[in-house]
């Protein structure tokens, strides 16, 4: 349309030897009035989509802020705290394996005393046997659970919930 209305007015021109300025005027005012328009709409278009992607980015640079926040607080990655749960579970199988191989050599050790000595000496060796390993093993349990906190404690922010509660396969003892 716009440049309908051009060639009209260069054919007007050309084709009159006098031509009329009040009409060229004219002309080149609704022309430039609707380039104006025009590009105005265009402008704001592109300014509306302008503000929507800086509000995108600010509201994009907020979560990335919180996220960075939160992983300051945690002070963990995953990968982190994987390992930290995947060594304190090895210890806890580490002493259940060796709970039980004392638990067998108790056993093993009561049953050559009893061959030995005969059924007399049964009920005060067991009762002996089972305060000293019930000693040695609570005593070992609470250094591992103390250790654990200790170790624990500082990335996990506190470690209140350490050695509390039950473990996935139950307890130590």
């Amino acid at each position: 349309m716009i440049t309908m209305r051009a060639f009209l007015a260069w054919r007007m021109a050309n084709d009159q030897t006098k031509p009329n300025v009040e009409e060229m005027q004219d002309l080149y005012q609704t022309v430039t009035q609707q380039v104006r328009t025009r590009v105005e709409a265009s402008v704001g278009g592109m300014r509306a989509e302008i503000e929507q992607l800086v509000e995108n980015v600010s509201l994009k640079m907020q979560q990335s802020q919180r996220v960075l926040k939160c992983a300051i607080k945690n002070r963990l990655s995953q990968k982190t705290l994987m390992r930290v749960c995947y060594r304190g579970w090895a210890v806890v199988l580490a002493v259940r394996k060796d709970v039980a191989a004392q638990g067998r050599r108790a056993a093993i050790l009561m049953h050559r005393m009893i061959a030995r000595n005969g059924r007399q000496m049964w009920l005060p060796f067991v009762q002996q046997l089972i305060i000293r390993t019930w000693g040695h093993l609570a005593s070992r349990k609470r250094a591992i659970l103390d250790a654990a906190s200790k170790t624990r404690s500082p990335l996990l922010g506190g470690g209140d919930d350490v050695g509390h509660g039950a473990s996935p396969g139950g307890d130590l003892v």
